[in-house]
């Protein structure tokens, strides 16, 4: 077994918190077999992927509990939680006291609430607000405050006779995290849950009503379809149906599409008057690269007397797209045969599914990818290059001078540094090139598809870090919303390591190591430059670059 202290290293890989069960257990049933109050309308996969990212950047499990313990989203718990503390009687009720404690805590209405557990971890809550009201809370745990007493654990371990060498490499797991900085992260996180509870409770309604229209779209569409069947219908009745109905309902000739007649509902979808729309057909609302999905649908169509559903684009009458879902019957009249078609617009649910993209993708501050979807550009970007043997370049960099701006105007003024220094990058590198935040005041760059020639492409590189440095260096005037006319003029430079590569099987995380190694190299000599740095092993890799100098 190794020496003790060994086992307190924090790698910056949050890899090695194995958990026996994945992030998606939540979902499952409570014990007794009742379903946890709807509270909230929740995707979980999405939210659990959520979670499950801020565990890989902080270290640190979190969920969301309904006011009855229900837990509706979630990370993976911390393995001495699991593993151990809560799989034995004695110490699961010290567990439970903690829980209980914190969620009493919310319901006194405090706004932040820190319990150190007699287990000898900490946890802390925050309550989660929707128009005014306690709704669920968010839990932030298990973490230390500081380095852990050991004779505390191991007199633990001995007591509850856990495998020492298992329960002392759960502890080793556990993240030391500042008390000074958790207000801002329960913070943090609370005003996130808060925007998620607020898109889930929009969704739910949106869903709602979804249900609600298609209801009454199927049972309009019976109604109609068994009329026209029957040939029995009225056209008062008919004309009626098509004014009522909140959906877009249509009928075109099968033979060449045109539309024979519509409602006011499909109207407003598409823009055009009664008069304009009897001059059109489906093709001409159709955007080109839907013709291949048009004449699938139209073969379905004609094998089976229906099509879809099914999700498209229509051109709206001013330009823009909309987007529709679609479905609908062949009717066969006496002299020719017409399609009815239901239309329905889903540009509000398209939205919201691109929001919480956005959320799971993107960093919330400065808009820019976070670590998850640069790691998947990054894994393109390896791929590209072993295929082309064209050479890239990723760029770490760290800000030389932003701690003491927030120290002195707080984290405010910070977060429109890091905005614009976000807007920098961008500006500096090409649409095909990726900036990236990966926390705090570090960020990254990958710069694609340079030249095969090693020297060409290095130099290349020089001139985009050397771009990078001069931008950052730059005077940052700061006006904060709550005082526009006063502007902090702050000056931050930054340090910047480059790592050049192309063709190799080097894996993500390595190339990742090297570029942060080369810029701590870079602020070793000082900050406000770059450095280029050659890989460990360099004979296991040889199509990697050659040393180059700080400039």
């Amino acid at each position: 077994m190794p020496p003790l202290r060994t086992l307190f290293i924090r790698a910056a890989d949050t890899g090695q918190m194995q958990d026996p069960l994945s992030a998606g257990w939540n979902r499952s049933q409570p014990p007794d077999g009742t379903a946890p109050t709807q509270t909230l309308s929740l995707d979980l996969t999405q939210i659990n992927d959520i979670f499950e990212s801020f565990l890989e950047v902080m270290g640190v499990p979190i969920a969301i509990i309904d006011l009855n313990g229900h837990v509706l989203a979630s990370s993976r718990w911390q393995r001495i939680c699991l593993n151990f503390h809560r799989a034995h009687p004695a110490t699961l009720q010290r567990c439970l006291k903690s829980d209980t404690t914190l969620a009493q805590a919310m319901l006194e209405g405090q706004e932040f609430a820190l319990y150190s557990c007699h287990n000898g971890l900490t946890d802390c809550a925050a309550p989660i607000m929707l128009d005014g009201k306690h709704v669920a809370n968010l839990f932030i745990g298990q973490f230390l405050l500081d380095e852990p007493d050991m004779a505390h654990f191991v007199k633990q371990q001995q007591e509850h006779q856990f495998d020492r060498e298992a329960y002392l490499q759960a502890l080793a797991e556990v993240p030391i995290v500042s008390k000074e900085k958790l207000p801002a992260i329960t913070r943090l996180m609370t005003g996130f849950a808060n925007q998620i509870v607020s898109l889930s409770v929009a969704n739910k309604t949106a869903q709602d009503a979804q249900q609600m229209v298609e209801k009454l779209v199927e049972a309009r569409t019976r109604e109609l379809a068994r009329a026209l069947d029957q040939l029995r219908i009225s056209q008062e009745k008919l004309a009626m149906l098509y004014q009522e109905a909140p959906v877009g309902l249509a009928l075109n000739r099968m033979s060449d599409g045109k539309f024979i007649e519509g409602n006011p509902a499909l109207y407003n979808i598409i823009g055009y008057a009664a008069e304009e729309y009897a001059t059109l057909s489906y093709w001409d609302l159709t955007p080109n690269e839907y013709e291949q999905q048009e004449f699938a649908q139209l073969h379905a169509l004609r094998d089976t007397g229906r099509y879809g559903p099914y999700e498209k684009e229509y051109l709206h009458k001013d330009g823009h797209r909309v987007n529709v879902q679609l479905h609908g019957v062949r009717l066969d009249l006496p002299n020719e045969q017409v399609i009815f078609s239901v239309i329905q617009d889903i540009s509000a649910r398209k939205q919201a599914e691109q929001q919480i993209r956005k959320l799971a993708y993107y960093d919330a501050l400065t808009g820019l990818p976070n670590r998850r979807l640069f790691n998947d550009r990054l894994q393109q970007a390896i791929a590209t290059s072993h295929r082309t043997s064209r050479y890239c370049a990723l760029m770490f960099l760290d800000l030389d001078n932003f701690k003491p701006l927030n120290d002195s105007h707080g984290h405010d003024t910070g977060d429109l540094l890091l905005a614009e220094v976000a807007h920098r990058l961008e500006n500096c590198t090409r649409k095909m090139d990726t900036v990236a935040r990966f926390g705090g005041d570090e960020f990254i760059v990958l710069i694609r598809e340079l030249n095969m020639d090693q020297h060409i492409s290095s130099h290349h590189a020089g001139i985009v870090a050397e771009k990078v440095r001069s931008a950052l260096a730059e005077p940052y005037y700061l006006h904060h919303p709550q005082h526009p006319e006063q502007a902090i003029v702050h000056y931050c430079s930054a340090s910047i390591g480059v790592l050049m590569f192309a063709d190799n099987q080097t894996s993500a995380e390595d190339l990742l190591k090297w570029a942060d190694m080369a810029m701590y190299e870079a602020k070793e000599k000082g900050g406000n430059t770059f450095h280029f740095h050659e890989p460990f092993a360099r004979h296991l890799q040889p199509h990697l670059s050659a040393p180059q100098t700080a400039v």
